[in-house]
Protein backbone atom coordinates (compact mmCIF):
# COMPACT_ATOMS: atom_id res chain seq x y z
CA UNK A 1 0.00 0.00 0.00
CA UNK A 2 1.08 3.86 -0.83
CA UNK A 3 -0.29 6.78 -0.07
CA UNK A 4 -0.19 10.02 -2.28
CA UNK A 5 -0.58 13.11 -0.72
CA UNK A 6 -1.73 16.38 -2.58
CA UNK A 7 -1.79 19.99 -1.42
CA UNK A 8 -3.65 22.59 -3.46
CA UNK A 9 -3.81 26.18 -2.34
CA UNK A 10 -6.47 28.35 -3.85
CA UNK A 11 -7.72 32.08 -3.66
CA UNK A 12 -10.45 32.51 -1.16
CA UNK A 13 -12.21 35.13 -3.09
CA UNK A 14 -12.08 33.74 -6.93
CA UNK A 15 -11.35 30.00 -6.34
CA UNK A 16 -8.48 30.07 -8.74
CA UNK A 17 -5.78 27.20 -7.95
CA UNK A 18 -2.26 29.06 -7.18
CA UNK A 19 -0.22 25.66 -5.76
CA UNK A 20 -0.42 21.96 -6.41
CA UNK A 21 2.04 19.57 -4.61
CA UNK A 22 2.18 15.91 -4.77
CA UNK A 23 4.08 13.73 -2.87
CA UNK A 24 4.25 9.73 -1.13
CA UNK A 25 3.18 9.69 2.71
CA UNK A 26 5.72 7.53 4.89
CA UNK A 27 4.77 7.73 8.27
CA UNK A 28 1.54 5.65 9.53
CA UNK A 29 2.22 5.47 12.94
CA UNK A 30 1.63 2.72 15.02
CA UNK A 31 -1.73 4.15 15.98
CA UNK A 32 -2.56 3.03 12.42
CA UNK A 33 -1.20 -0.60 12.70
CA UNK A 34 -3.08 -1.29 16.33
CA UNK A 35 -6.83 0.06 14.86
CA UNK A 36 -6.13 -2.43 12.02
CA UNK A 37 -5.42 -5.18 14.13
CA UNK A 38 -8.05 -4.72 16.75
CA UNK A 39 -10.69 -3.76 13.55
CA UNK A 40 -9.78 -7.05 11.64
CA UNK A 41 -8.86 -10.01 15.06
CA UNK A 42 -11.17 -12.60 14.71
CA UNK A 43 -11.50 -13.08 18.68
CA UNK A 44 -14.18 -11.06 20.89
CA UNK A 45 -11.79 -8.40 22.05
CA UNK A 46 -8.56 -8.51 19.91
CA UNK A 47 -6.86 -9.73 23.58
CA UNK A 48 -3.84 -9.82 24.69
CA UNK A 49 -3.15 -6.22 23.28
CA UNK A 50 -3.32 -2.56 24.38
CA UNK A 51 -3.99 0.68 21.86
CA UNK A 52 -1.22 3.04 22.07
CA UNK A 53 -2.00 6.48 23.56
CA UNK A 54 -4.13 9.47 22.36
CA UNK A 55 -3.29 13.14 21.16
CA UNK A 56 -2.96 13.89 24.91
CA UNK A 57 -0.59 10.63 25.43
CA UNK A 58 -3.01 9.19 27.93
CA UNK A 59 -4.13 5.53 27.75
CA UNK A 60 -7.90 5.59 26.79
CA UNK A 61 -8.50 1.74 25.57
CA UNK A 62 -6.91 -1.25 27.64
CA UNK A 63 -7.43 -4.80 25.66
CA UNK A 64 -6.16 -7.18 28.00
CA UNK A 65 -8.21 -10.34 27.79
CA UNK A 66 -10.40 -12.29 25.39
CA UNK A 67 -13.22 -11.31 27.26
CA UNK A 68 -16.21 -11.29 24.84
CA UNK A 69 -18.30 -9.26 26.63
CA UNK A 70 -16.62 -6.15 25.56
CA UNK A 71 -16.48 -7.11 21.96
CA UNK A 72 -14.11 -4.28 20.41
CA UNK A 73 -15.09 -6.13 16.98
CA UNK A 74 -19.01 -4.54 16.93
CA UNK A 75 -17.33 -0.70 16.88
CA UNK A 76 -15.72 1.01 13.94
CA UNK A 77 -12.36 1.73 14.42
CA UNK A 78 -10.30 4.33 12.40
CA UNK A 79 -13.09 6.22 11.90
CA UNK A 80 -12.06 9.74 10.29
CA UNK A 81 -14.93 11.46 8.64
CA UNK A 82 -16.01 14.08 10.09
CA UNK A 83 -18.06 17.41 10.26
CA UNK A 84 -16.37 20.82 10.36
CA UNK A 85 -14.53 22.82 13.26
CA UNK A 86 -16.89 23.45 16.17
CA UNK A 87 -18.81 20.51 15.71
CA UNK A 88 -18.01 17.14 17.05
CA UNK A 89 -19.07 12.99 16.80
CA UNK A 90 -20.86 11.75 19.41
CA UNK A 91 -20.20 8.42 19.84
CA UNK A 92 -22.58 5.50 20.86
CA UNK A 93 -21.62 2.13 22.80
CA UNK A 94 -23.10 -1.01 20.50
CA UNK A 95 -23.93 -3.51 23.65
CA UNK A 96 -21.70 -4.85 26.96
CA UNK A 97 -22.94 -7.82 28.41
CA UNK A 98 -26.55 -7.51 28.11
CA UNK A 99 -27.19 -3.62 28.48
CA UNK A 100 -27.17 -1.23 25.84
CA UNK A 101 -25.36 2.06 26.60
CA UNK A 102 -26.72 4.94 25.08
CA UNK A 103 -24.40 8.04 25.64
CA UNK A 104 -23.65 11.36 24.59
CA UNK A 105 -19.43 11.38 24.91
CA UNK A 106 -17.82 13.91 22.58
CA UNK A 107 -14.82 14.08 20.10
CA UNK A 108 -14.22 17.53 18.05
CA UNK A 109 -14.34 17.09 14.88
CA UNK A 110 -11.08 18.90 14.68
CA UNK A 111 -9.42 15.76 16.24
CA UNK A 112 -10.71 13.19 13.85
CA UNK A 113 -9.98 13.40 10.03
CA UNK A 114 -7.03 15.27 8.33
CA UNK A 115 -5.43 17.98 10.44
CA UNK A 116 -2.19 20.69 9.86
CA UNK A 117 0.10 22.02 12.28
CA UNK A 118 4.05 24.26 11.33
CA UNK A 119 6.38 21.81 14.10
CA UNK A 120 8.90 20.58 12.35
CA UNK A 121 10.11 17.43 14.25
CA UNK A 122 11.39 14.77 12.74
CA UNK A 123 8.70 11.81 11.92
CA UNK A 124 8.51 8.86 14.32
CA UNK A 125 6.48 5.84 13.96
CA UNK A 126 5.56 6.28 17.50
CA UNK A 127 4.28 9.86 17.11
CA UNK A 128 0.76 10.31 18.86
CA UNK A 129 0.24 14.03 17.85
CA UNK A 130 1.96 16.55 15.88
CA UNK A 131 4.29 18.41 16.60
CA UNK A 132 2.26 22.04 16.78
CA UNK A 133 -1.17 21.52 15.73
CA UNK A 134 -2.75 24.14 13.84
CA UNK A 135 -6.18 24.48 15.34
CA UNK A 136 -9.49 25.40 14.45
CA UNK A 137 -10.68 28.89 14.70
CA UNK A 138 -10.14 32.56 12.76
CA UNK A 139 -8.02 34.20 15.79
CA UNK A 140 -4.55 35.60 14.85
CA UNK A 141 -1.16 33.74 15.88
CA UNK A 142 -0.28 35.48 19.58
CA UNK A 143 2.64 37.88 18.93
CA UNK A 144 3.38 37.05 22.76
CA UNK A 145 2.46 34.78 25.54
CA UNK A 146 -0.55 36.18 27.07
CA UNK A 147 -3.35 34.71 29.69
CA UNK A 148 -5.73 31.82 28.35
CA UNK A 149 -6.89 30.35 31.17
CA UNK A 150 -7.65 31.81 35.25
CA UNK A 151 -9.52 31.17 38.05
CA UNK A 152 -9.23 33.93 40.08
CA UNK A 153 -12.10 33.64 42.91
CA UNK A 154 -12.15 33.65 46.35
CA UNK A 155 -8.91 31.93 47.78
CA UNK A 156 -10.18 31.11 51.61
CA UNK A 157 -8.31 27.49 52.16
CA UNK A 158 -5.29 25.86 51.89
CA UNK A 159 -4.37 22.45 49.95
CA UNK A 160 -1.45 21.31 51.82
CA UNK A 161 1.21 19.50 49.90
CA UNK A 162 3.05 18.27 52.99
CA UNK A 163 5.04 15.17 51.88
CA UNK A 164 6.84 14.22 48.77
CA UNK A 165 4.42 11.26 48.06
CA UNK A 166 1.24 14.14 47.99
CA UNK A 167 0.40 15.48 44.52
CA UNK A 168 -2.58 18.21 43.98
CA UNK A 169 -4.21 18.78 40.59
CA UNK A 170 -5.99 21.53 38.80
CA UNK A 171 -8.34 20.88 35.57
CA UNK A 172 -8.44 23.30 32.70
CA UNK A 173 -10.46 23.43 29.23
CA UNK A 174 -8.28 25.15 26.37
CA UNK A 175 -11.13 27.07 24.28
CA UNK A 176 -8.77 27.11 21.50
CA UNK A 177 -5.15 25.27 20.52
CA UNK A 178 -2.52 27.12 21.59
CA UNK A 179 0.91 26.18 23.29
CA UNK A 180 1.51 27.19 27.28
CA UNK A 181 4.30 29.05 28.19
CA UNK A 182 3.69 29.29 31.84
CA UNK A 183 1.51 29.08 34.56
CA UNK A 184 1.16 31.19 38.23
CA UNK A 185 -0.08 29.05 41.13
CA UNK A 186 -1.07 31.48 44.23
CA UNK A 187 1.36 29.85 46.57
CA UNK A 188 3.01 29.58 50.12
CA UNK A 189 5.29 27.65 52.59
CA UNK A 190 6.50 26.93 55.50
CA UNK A 191 9.98 25.03 56.04
CA UNK A 192 12.20 23.61 53.14
CA UNK A 193 10.34 22.08 49.66
CA UNK A 194 13.14 22.08 48.11
CA UNK A 195 12.54 22.39 44.10
CA UNK A 196 8.76 22.73 43.28
CA UNK A 197 7.42 20.47 40.23
CA UNK A 198 4.94 21.40 38.07
CA UNK A 199 3.66 19.13 35.10
CA UNK A 200 0.92 19.42 32.86
CA UNK A 201 -0.61 15.69 31.87
CA UNK A 202 -3.82 14.92 29.71
CA UNK A 203 -7.10 13.06 31.16
CA UNK A 204 -7.69 9.31 31.34
CA UNK A 205 -10.74 8.46 30.73
CA UNK A 206 -10.71 5.13 32.51
CA UNK A 207 -13.45 6.07 34.58
CA UNK A 208 -13.51 9.35 36.06
CA UNK A 209 -10.96 11.82 34.53
CA UNK A 210 -7.93 11.90 36.33
CA UNK A 211 -4.04 12.39 35.51
CA UNK A 212 -3.08 9.53 36.31
CA UNK A 213 0.71 8.64 36.23
CA UNK A 214 -0.31 5.10 34.95
CA UNK A 215 -1.91 5.98 32.04
CA UNK A 216 -0.52 9.76 31.67
CA UNK A 217 2.62 10.91 30.28
CA UNK A 218 3.96 14.14 31.32
CA UNK A 219 3.12 16.41 27.94
CA UNK A 220 5.68 19.21 29.89
CA UNK A 221 7.59 19.91 33.20
CA UNK A 222 8.35 23.15 34.52
CA UNK A 223 10.23 23.90 38.07
CA UNK A 224 9.79 26.75 40.80
CA UNK A 225 12.72 27.24 43.09
CA UNK A 226 11.55 27.25 47.08
CA UNK A 227 13.22 30.67 47.06
CA UNK A 228 10.30 32.60 44.86
CA UNK A 229 7.89 31.13 47.51
CA UNK A 230 6.94 33.78 50.51
CA UNK A 231 6.54 32.14 53.94
CA UNK A 232 3.08 33.91 54.48
CA UNK A 233 -0.13 33.84 54.27
CA UNK A 234 -2.04 33.87 52.02
CA UNK A 235 0.71 33.66 49.69
CA UNK A 236 1.20 35.28 46.17
CA UNK A 237 1.30 34.03 42.39
CA UNK A 238 3.90 32.57 41.44
CA UNK A 239 5.18 31.31 37.83
CA UNK A 240 6.65 28.33 36.30
CA UNK A 241 8.20 28.40 32.55
CA UNK A 242 8.01 25.60 30.50
CA UNK A 243 11.14 25.49 28.66
CA UNK A 244 9.53 24.28 25.48
CA UNK A 245 6.36 25.09 25.04
CA UNK A 246 3.47 22.82 25.55
CA UNK A 247 0.77 22.23 23.05
CA UNK A 248 -2.38 21.55 24.03
CA UNK A 249 -5.96 21.39 22.36
CA UNK A 250 -9.25 23.10 22.46
CA UNK A 251 -11.74 21.10 24.32
CA UNK A 252 -9.63 18.79 26.09
CA UNK A 253 -9.54 18.22 29.90
CA UNK A 254 -5.64 18.71 31.06
CA UNK A 255 -4.00 18.92 35.09
CA UNK A 256 -1.85 21.10 36.51
CA UNK A 257 0.07 18.80 38.84
CA UNK A 258 2.15 20.13 41.65
CA UNK A 259 4.74 18.27 43.88
CA UNK A 260 7.48 19.02 46.09
CA UNK A 261 11.64 17.61 46.37
CA UNK A 262 11.32 17.55 49.86
CA UNK A 263 8.56 17.24 52.93
CA UNK A 264 7.60 20.27 54.25
CA UNK A 265 4.55 22.24 53.75
CA UNK A 266 3.57 23.82 50.56
CA UNK A 267 0.08 25.54 50.12
CA UNK A 268 -1.65 26.15 46.89
CA UNK A 269 -4.42 28.39 47.42
CA UNK A 270 -8.38 27.21 46.59
CA UNK A 271 -11.88 28.33 46.46
CA UNK A 272 -13.87 26.35 49.16
CA UNK A 273 -17.37 28.16 47.74
CA UNK A 274 -18.26 27.90 44.13
CA UNK A 275 -16.46 27.23 41.23
CA UNK A 276 -19.80 27.69 39.09
CA UNK A 277 -18.90 30.44 36.66
CA UNK A 278 -15.41 27.90 35.92
CA UNK A 279 -16.55 26.05 33.34
CA UNK A 280 -12.85 24.68 32.42
CA UNK A 281 -13.44 22.09 35.30
CA UNK A 282 -15.89 20.20 34.28
CA UNK A 283 -15.29 16.56 34.64
CA UNK A 284 -17.02 13.40 33.41
CA UNK A 285 -17.93 10.19 35.67
CA UNK A 286 -20.04 7.37 34.38
CA UNK A 287 -22.07 9.43 31.85
CA UNK A 288 -22.47 12.67 33.94
CA UNK A 289 -20.73 15.98 33.97
CA UNK A 290 -19.64 17.42 37.09
CA UNK A 291 -18.25 19.90 38.78
CA UNK A 292 -14.67 18.62 40.06
CA UNK A 293 -11.68 20.90 39.46
CA UNK A 294 -9.19 19.49 41.96
CA UNK A 295 -7.71 15.70 42.08
CA UNK A 296 -5.44 14.17 44.49
CA UNK A 297 -2.58 12.01 44.58
CA UNK A 298 -1.01 10.20 47.70
CA UNK A 299 1.17 7.78 46.10
CA UNK A 300 3.68 10.06 43.86
CA UNK A 301 1.31 10.37 41.14
CA UNK A 302 1.08 6.80 40.19
CA UNK A 303 -2.69 7.36 40.63
CA UNK A 304 -5.05 9.83 41.03
CA UNK A 305 -8.73 10.74 42.39
CA UNK A 306 -11.49 13.15 42.49
CA UNK A 307 -10.94 14.74 45.89
CA UNK A 308 -13.88 14.25 48.12
CA UNK A 309 -15.90 17.17 48.59
CA UNK A 310 -14.22 19.14 45.87
CA UNK A 311 -17.06 19.20 43.32
CA UNK A 312 -16.97 23.18 43.60
CA UNK A 313 -13.70 24.11 44.59
CA UNK A 314 -10.80 25.36 42.87
CA UNK A 315 -7.31 26.40 42.82
CA UNK A 316 -6.05 29.66 42.31
CA UNK A 317 -4.20 29.58 38.76
CA UNK A 318 -3.20 31.59 36.10
CA UNK A 319 -2.65 29.63 32.30
CA UNK A 320 -0.37 31.98 29.82
CA UNK A 321 0.10 30.60 26.48
CA UNK A 322 0.40 31.13 22.73
CA UNK A 323 -1.69 30.42 19.81
CA UNK A 324 0.07 29.58 16.42
CA UNK A 325 -3.10 31.12 14.53
CA UNK A 326 -6.09 29.35 13.41
CA UNK A 327 -7.41 27.99 10.43
CA UNK A 328 -11.17 27.41 9.81
CA UNK A 329 -11.52 23.98 9.42
CA UNK A 330 -13.87 22.31 7.14
CA UNK A 331 -15.43 18.70 7.53
CA UNK A 332 -13.02 15.85 6.31
CA UNK A 333 -14.66 13.91 3.94
CA UNK A 334 -13.60 10.28 2.66
CA UNK A 335 -15.11 9.43 -1.43
CA UNK A 336 -13.65 8.37 -4.81
CA UNK A 337 -13.62 4.98 -4.11
CA UNK A 338 -12.23 3.59 -7.29
CA UNK A 339 -11.01 -0.22 -8.61
CA UNK A 340 -9.25 -0.41 -11.72
CA UNK A 341 -7.50 -4.16 -12.02
CA UNK A 342 -4.85 -4.48 -9.88
CA UNK A 343 -5.73 -1.30 -8.15
CA UNK A 344 -8.13 0.07 -5.49
CA UNK A 345 -7.60 3.96 -4.66
CA UNK A 346 -9.69 6.15 -2.48
CA UNK A 347 -9.87 10.20 -1.14
CA UNK A 348 -9.40 11.18 2.27
CA UNK A 349 -9.68 15.47 1.77
CA UNK A 350 -10.20 18.60 4.16
CA UNK A 351 -9.70 22.44 3.63
CA UNK A 352 -8.63 24.82 5.67
CA UNK A 353 -9.45 28.62 4.90
CA UNK A 354 -7.27 30.98 6.84
CA UNK A 355 -9.88 34.10 8.09
CA UNK A 356 -7.55 34.81 10.36
CA UNK A 357 -6.27 38.19 9.27
CA UNK A 358 -2.14 36.96 8.77
CA UNK A 359 -0.01 34.38 7.04
CA UNK A 360 0.41 31.07 8.62
CA UNK A 361 2.84 28.79 7.43
CA UNK A 362 1.74 24.58 7.83
CA UNK A 363 4.84 22.36 8.21
CA UNK A 364 3.02 19.10 8.82
CA UNK A 365 0.23 16.91 8.29
CA UNK A 366 -1.48 14.38 9.80
CA UNK A 367 -4.59 12.02 10.14
CA UNK A 368 -6.69 11.42 13.59
CA UNK A 369 -8.78 8.65 14.03
CA UNK A 370 -11.74 7.48 16.19
CA UNK A 371 -11.34 4.15 18.50
CA UNK A 372 -12.87 2.73 21.56
CA UNK A 373 -15.32 0.38 23.07
CA UNK A 374 -16.99 1.32 26.03
CA UNK A 375 -19.06 4.65 27.08
CA UNK A 376 -15.93 6.57 28.37
CA UNK A 377 -12.76 4.82 26.47
CA UNK A 378 -13.43 6.39 22.97
CA UNK A 379 -11.16 8.88 21.79
CA UNK A 380 -8.95 9.88 18.89
CA UNK A 381 -5.53 8.53 18.23
CA UNK A 382 -3.02 9.91 15.49
CA UNK A 383 -2.31 6.88 12.37
CA UNK A 384 -0.59 9.22 10.35
CA UNK A 385 1.96 12.29 10.35
CA UNK A 386 3.85 14.15 7.82
CA UNK A 387 6.98 16.62 7.95
CA UNK A 388 6.39 18.91 4.65
CA UNK A 389 10.27 19.45 3.39
CA UNK A 390 9.52 23.11 2.36
CA UNK A 391 6.55 24.71 4.84
CA UNK A 392 3.80 26.37 2.61
CA UNK A 393 2.72 29.50 3.66
CA UNK A 394 -1.18 29.83 3.62
CA UNK A 395 -1.82 33.84 3.33
CA UNK A 396 -4.74 35.71 4.79
CA UNK A 397 -8.24 34.73 2.75
CA UNK A 398 -6.33 31.71 1.36
CA UNK A 399 -7.84 27.90 1.36
CA UNK A 400 -5.49 24.94 1.76
CA UNK A 401 -6.81 21.54 0.42
CA UNK A 402 -5.18 18.30 1.98
CA UNK A 403 -6.24 15.07 0.13
CA UNK A 404 -4.75 11.79 0.96
CA UNK A 405 -4.82 8.79 -2.16
CA UNK A 406 -4.39 5.36 -0.53
CA UNK A 407 -3.56 3.06 -2.97
CA UNK A 408 -3.79 -0.90 -2.68
CA UNK A 409 -2.23 -2.94 -5.47
CA UNK A 410 -3.35 -6.59 -5.50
Amino acid sequence: MRTIITLDKYNGRNGKRNLREQFYSRSFTRGFIEMLYVGAAQIGSGAPYELSKDLDSCLQTTIISADTSYNYRQHQHMRVASGGGDSAMVVFANVYSTAIFPIDYHIPSQDLGIMVGNGSTPVSPLDRRLAARIGHGYEAADISPVLKEQYAGVDDTDADISSTSIRWAQAFTPQRDYQVTSVKLKLWRTGSTGTVTVRIRGSHLGGAQVPSGNYADDLGIATIDESAIGTSSPGALVEATFATPVPVHAGHLYWICVETAASAHLFWRYDNSNITNYFGGLNYWNGVTILSAITTSYDSGATYSLSSGSGDNCFIFEVYGQSLGDFEYDGCVLGNLTFSDPNGTFKIRRRFHNLSGGSITVNELGIGAASGYYPNRWNAKLIARDVLGTGVAVANNEILEVTYTPQITV
